[in-house]
C-alpha cells in the first residue's frame, strides 16, 4: 500500500492556491488505496502530536524558528523518523519552495522513500514579471537595464536552489506548457521525470435563466445594484498579480462608465499604495479583504466579468473559478496564461508590451481596451464566451482528469 504524507503548513494554505490544490488532491486519493498522512508544520499545538480525523493522520508539529518551517527539517525529520517507518511506498509531497535544504534533510532520513515536488511558483516570475528571456539574461551573467544587481544575484540564487530541489525530487510536477519546457530548457531536469498536470475544477453549467437568476440574487445579497456591472479580481495584491495597472486602468474606464464596480477580493496590506491609483473610482472600488469560500463564491456569482491582469500565473485557481461561474474573461497573455487564455475564444486578452520598449505601461492601455471590449459585449455574444469557457473547461481543467494523472503519478513511483 503507498503510504502519501502531504507536507502542508498549518496557517497559509488556509489562505492560497496551494490550500485549493491540497483539496483537489485529496479527492485524488479518495478511491484508491492509499493510506494518507499530513506533516502539519505550525501547529498550534506546543508539541509533537499525532491524531487521526477523517481517516487522515496528522503529524501535528508545533510552530517554531519564527513560522519559517523550511529551516526546520534538520530537526524535524530525524524526529518524524522515529514514527515513520522509511519504506519505498512513502510518498512526501511537497508544495512549499525554496526548500533545498528541507529536501535534502527529508531524503537524508527517508532515503529509501519517493519525493514529490509541485511546482505552484518560481523565484524568478516575480522580480522578472514573467519575462523569460530577462531570466535567460539573467543567467547568463549578462547585465539587464533598470534591473538592481541584488535583484540579478537573488533571481540566479534562488535557481540555483530550485535546481537542487529538482534534482532531490524523484518527481517533479508542473502545471503549464511553458513551465514544462524551461525546466528542461534553463533547470535540465530530465523530461522522464517531469509531470505536466494543470489543476483541475469540478465543472458544473447553470441553465442561462438560473445563471441570471443566480447572479441577481448574488448582487442584492452583497448590496450591489443590479445594474452595475461587476469586475472581479481575486488573489493577492502584488505587482506580478497587475493589480495596480488594473487599478490605474480603471481608474480612467469608470469615468466613461460609471455604472460600473471593481471589486478586489483578497488580503490588501498596502491599501495606502493602491488608493493613488483610484483617483476618480475611489467609491466603486470595493476591497473585501481575506473572505471565506462561502463568501467568494457569492461574488463569482455576482460578478459580469472576471479579470486576472497578472504578469504571470502558473494554473491560476482564481481564473478557473471565473472561466466556470463567470464565463467571461478579461486576462492578459503573461507567463503561465498565454496558453491558458486565447482572445476571441475563451477571453478578452490584454497583450502585454514589451518590457524593454515600454515606457509609458502600455499594459494599462491594453486593459483599459480590454475592459471597454467586456462592457460593450452583446448578451449573445457574452452567452457565446460562456459556451466555449465551458469547453475550454471540460476539455483541459476537469478535476477528474486532474485525479486521474496523480494517481498515475503515484501507481509509477
Amino acid at each position: 500500500m503507498k503510504r502519501i504524507f502531504l507536507i502542508d503548513e498549518h496557517i497559509s494554505s488556509k489562505q492560497n492556491g496551494v490550500g485549493t490544490f491540497m483539496t483537489q488532491f485529496l479527492e485524488s486519493l479518495r478511491n484508491t488505496e492509499c493510506d494518507v498522512n499530513f506533516l502539519s508544520f505550525n501547529d498550534s499545538n506546543g508539541h509533537l502530536r499525532i491524531s487521526v480525523k477523517d481517516g487522515y493522520r496528522y503529524y501535528q508539529i508545533p510552530f517554531s524558528n519564527r513560522g519559517d518551517f523550511l529551516m526546520n527539517g534538520g530537526q524535524v525529520f530525524p524526529l518524524l523518523s522515529l514514527y515513520i517507518k522509511d519504506t519505498p511506498e512513502n510518498l512526501f509531497f511537497i508544495n512549499h519552495s525554496p526548500c533545498a535544504d528541507f529536501m535534502k534533510a527529508l531524503r537524508r532520513n527517508f532515503p529509501k522513500s519517493k519525493i514529490v515536488f509541485t511546482i505552484h511558483d518560481q523565484g524568478w516570475t516575480s522580480p522578472c514579471l514573467g519575462d523569460v528571456e530577462m531570466l535567460q539574461h539573467i543567467l547568463q551573467k549578462k547585465r539587464v537595464c533598470g534591473k538592481d544587481k541584488r535583484v540579478e544575484q537573488f533571481v540566479r540564487r534562488y535557481c540555483r536552489n530550485e535546481r537542487t530541489m529538482y534534482r532531490t525530487a524523484d518527481a517533479v510536477v508542473c502545471l503549464n506548457q511553458s513551465t514544462y519546457d524551461l525546466l528542461q530548457d534553463c533547470y535540465f531536469v530530465p523530461e522522464e521525470k517531469i509531470w505536466l498536470i494543470p489543476n483541475g475544477i469540478e465543472i458544473s453549467s447553470l441553465q442561462h435563466s438560473h445563471r441570471m437568476q443566480a447572479q441577481k440574487e448574488a448582487k442584492s445579497n452583497l448590496g450591489i445594484q443590479g445594474d452595475e456591472q461587476l469586475f472581479l479580481f481575486v488573489g493577492r495584491p502584488t505587482k506580478a498579480k497587475g493589480l495596480f495597472e488594473l487599478l490605474a486602468a480603471y481608474d480612467k474606464f469608470f469615468l466613461k462608465y460609471p455604472d460600473t464596480r471593481l471589486v478586489i477580493a483578497g488580503g490588501v496590506e498596502n491599501f495606502s499604495e493602491c488608493s493613488k491609483y483610484s483617483i476618480n473610482s475611489a467609491a466603486h472600488v470595493t476591497y473585501t479583504g481575506l473572505i471565506p469560500k462561502e463568501k467568494l463564491d457569492l461574488w463569482y456569482k455576482a460578478a459580469d466579468f472576471g479579470v486576472l491582469p497578472s504578469y504571470t500565473e502558473q494554473c491560476s485557481f482564481a481564473g478557473l473559478e471565473m472561466m466556470k461561474n463567470i464565463g467571461i474573461v478579461i486576462a492578459t497573455d503573461g507567463w503561465g496564461l498565454q496558453k491558458m487564455f486565447k482572445e476571441g475564444d475563451n477571453a478578452l486578452v490584454a497583450h502585454i508590451p514589451d518590457r524593454k520598449e515600454d515606457k509609458t505601461n502600455g499594459l494599462v492601455e491594453n486593459l483599459l481596451k480590454a475592459l471597454s471590449q467586456a462592457y460593450h459585449l452583446q448578451q449573445e455574444e457574452r452567452e457565446m464566451y460562456r459556451k466555449r469557457t465551458q469547453k475550454n473547461l471540460l476539455e483541459h481543467y476537469d478535476a477528474e482528469m486532474m485525479r486521474q494523472h496523480y494517481v498515475e503519478l503515484i501507481n509509477s513511483l
